[in-house]
């Protein structure tokens, strides 16, 4: 359930404070005249990614902590200003976002937000694991500001806009494939701004790389797909096949190939002769020996069986 909390003029500062580290994690909140700059918070969970409105007037936000909040690995931060101005500082950089931008920033190094007026903004946790990006990467693309007009953008900053309005309204299955299309968009978002420096073409590599490495360590594994394949990388299944575009198959395709391939590799061996045919198609995967006798055929020309004898006989 959301939670929201109306802070008055004349609460401690302290309060506001922590109920922005809700949101932003260990921050600092300081003000012209040192009083709190009131506000409201609410927040509520999407799936794995936490959704924040956060209303209030002229303050300085600073992250100096550099611990993980409550002990968890930090996030990316994305935030989407529907009224007012906002400055981001980070490192030697800095950003200036107005109404309709969204932010972009990195939870594990120190941070400050410049806020000279009121403002409203909607502000995501996302987890870094689910960008699918390397921790390089993401400083190298992070503290970046984008018009949410048009492109890759305006879709995030649209689909961010809808959400907010009632996070905690959506069914866990439908929340947790939300807030995957949210992390795909991001991460999209992030590599499309990496392109000037060719991070982004190096990120797929890494993740393409990744990806056969696991499907080779699994091919025995019956239930190896897809789904099971982005699963364990964190990212959608969408992502997976848009990151396989530019290869010459697809996710299901290679796991398919590797594994006609490996039973090929034992039929052929003298050795395990013994073992029949259809041991060694659910020794790799193949639970159906029809199934896999049609696919080694169209791989090989023939049928597993002469495809055993032709090895023998070699």
């Amino acid at each position: 359930m959301p939670t929201a909390d109306a802070v008055r003029e004349d609460t401690q500062l302290s309060h506001w404070q922590e109920r922005l580290r809700r949101v932003l994690g260990a921050v600092r909140v300081t003000t012209a005249d040192g009083t709190s700059p009131g506000g409201t918070v609410v927040t509520a969970r999407l799936g794995h990614v936490d959704v924040s409105r956060v209303e209030s007037d002229a303050q300085r936000v600073a992250r100096t902590a550099r611990a993980p909040r409550h002990g968890e690995a930090p996030d990316v931060l994305l935030a989407l200003l529907r009224g007012g101005t906002m400055a981001l500082v980070q490192d030697e950089g800095h950003v200036v976002a107005d109404q309709g931008d969204l932010l972009v920033w990195d939870e594990a190094r120190p941070y400050s937000l410049h806020c000279g007026g009121p403002f409203t903004a909607l502000v995501l946790r996302v987890p870094r694991s689910r960008l699918g990006l390397s921790d390089d990467s993401t400083r190298s693309v992070a503290l970046s500001a984008f018009a949410s007009s048009a492109g890759t953008a305006g879709l995030l900053g649209t689909v961010v806009s809808t959400l907010a309005t009632s996070p905690a309204s959506y069914a866990p299955s439908v929340a947790g494939r939300l807030a995957d299309s949210v992390v795909d968009l991001l991460s999209i978002l992030l590599l499309e701004r990496s392109r000037p420096g060719d991070h982004g073409a190096g990120e797929r590599a890494a993740l393409v790389r990744r990806v056969r490495e696991h499907i080779d360590r699994n091919l025995q594994d019956p239930a190896l797909s897809p789904r099971t394949v982005a699963r364990d990388h964190h990212i959608s299944v969408r992502y997976l096949h848009r990151v396989f575009q530019p290869e010459d198959t697809t996710v299901g395709r290679l796991i398919q190939q590797r594994r006609i391939e490996q039973s090929a590799r034992e039929l052929a061996r003298h050795e395990l002769r013994t073992l029949s045919v259809a041991a060694v198609a659910l020794r790799w995967g193949f639970a159906n020996p029809a199934h896999f006798s049609r696919v080694f055929r169209r791989r090989y020309g023939c049928t597993p069986v002469e495809w055993r004898r032709s090895g023998s006989r070699a």
